[in-house]
């Protein structure tokens, strides 16, 4: 390398444990980018992409990918392992996708690059099937993921390990979903949805899934800034032994109209499972957690949830028609 791919090309081993790709000693440029704007068609598959990181320097990257705009999918990448990566010299990290048309990443595994950010999304309209993001930016006190774009989806992802400061950090990113995935960190916030110059984090939805450990003093959700209207729906939030975040959800700045709601809080925040920005207008309903009355403010912010044991029941149910109903307290099921 490096590789830059004219439109249509593929990039193919014969498996991650069979074929390396390595850096050459001394780059300073990423592996793999796209010959030209607005082209379609390329793939990388079945390699392993090994950074060389003891030999190189900032701005070894192993993917940066300028899909433009036009019909995509503009990249496919499939069955890849990367790791050991210094990371580019723009974005600080090992994947860089920027553009507005989409690509691909199934079943890839972005794992040990100690010095930068895993993979930051700047495209819109991506799909990322069974990612495995672990153990990236920690020893520069980086975050594990960085997503400005639109309409990405994310499903049963993997987030998780080192010391970062937040695992997935939506930046002025809209109508991103994260889908049956799991957050689990070893230190940091889990998720962060911030401001990017003024533009704020909206109508983002976390479903199902876990996010747990962020360690004493993070959250394991945060909306911060203007992050207004975003979801997290049936979400199990915990934490092991001596990793207990401070809250389950935290609204800091004019965040306001988020809705959590079928999630299930255990007992082992530091502070309370739930905080909202005074004067909010968000919703907090039909959850389920011993903490629960402890999430401010009270009255028409927090309704239809128990705050009994978590382990004596559901959060909801399903009936046969496909209704929901939501435990509340003693009263049972109210549908």
């Amino acid at each position: 390398g490096p590789f830059t791919l004219p439109a249509g090309v593929q990039l193919v081993g014969a498996g991650h444990r069979a074929t390396t790709i390595k850096a050459k000693s001394g780059s300073s440029a990423p592996l793999v980018t796209n010959a030209a704007a607005n082209q379609s068609g390329n793939a990388i598959r079945n390699l392993l992409l090994d950074g060389n990181q003891a030999n190189t320097v900032t701005g070894s990257g192993a993917i940066s990918w300028d899909s433009g705009t036009g019909e995509g999918p503009s990249l496919i990448v499939e069955d890849v392992y990367i790791t050991n990566w210094q990371g580019d010299s723009t974005e600080h990290a090992v994947v860089v996708l920027t553009g507005s048309m989409w690509s691909i990443f199934r079943n890839v595994r972005i794992y040990e690059n100690q010095w930068a950010t895993g993979l930051v999304v700047k495209s819109s309209d991506c799909a990322f099937d069974h990612l495995y993001v672990s153990r990236n930016g920690y020893m520069a006190g980086l975050e594990n993921v960085k997503v400005y774009g639109y309409d990405n989806s994310f499903v049963r992802a993997y987030f998780g390990g080192g010391y970062g400061a937040v695992q997935v950090h939506v930046i002025g990113g809209s109508y991103n979903e994260f889908i049956a995935s799991t957050n689990d960190n070893g230190y940091g916030t889990g998720y962060a949805f911030s401001d990017l110059s003024g533009s704020p984090s909206t109508n983002n939805a976390i479903v199902g899934g876990h996010v747990t450990s962020p360690s004493a003093g993070n959250d394991h959700i945060l909306f911060e800034g203007g992050a207004s209207d975003n979801r997290v729906v049936g979400v199990d939030l915990s934490s092991s032994t001596g990793k207990a975040g401070a809250y389950g959800i935290h609204e800091t700045g004019s965040a306001t109209r988020n809705v959590v709601t079928g999630c299930h809080f255990d007992t082992s925040f530091t502070s309370a499972p739930v905080l909202l920005r005074g004067g909010s207008a968000s919703r907090v309903v039909g959850n389920y957690g011993a903490q629960m009355a402890d999430a401010f403010p009270q009255g028409a912010n927090v309704t239809g949830t128990d705050t009994s044991d978590p382990t004596a029941g559901y959060v909801g149910r399903f009936n046969e028609n496909g209704a929901v109903s939501v435990r509340v307290g003693a009263s049972g099921y109210d549908h």
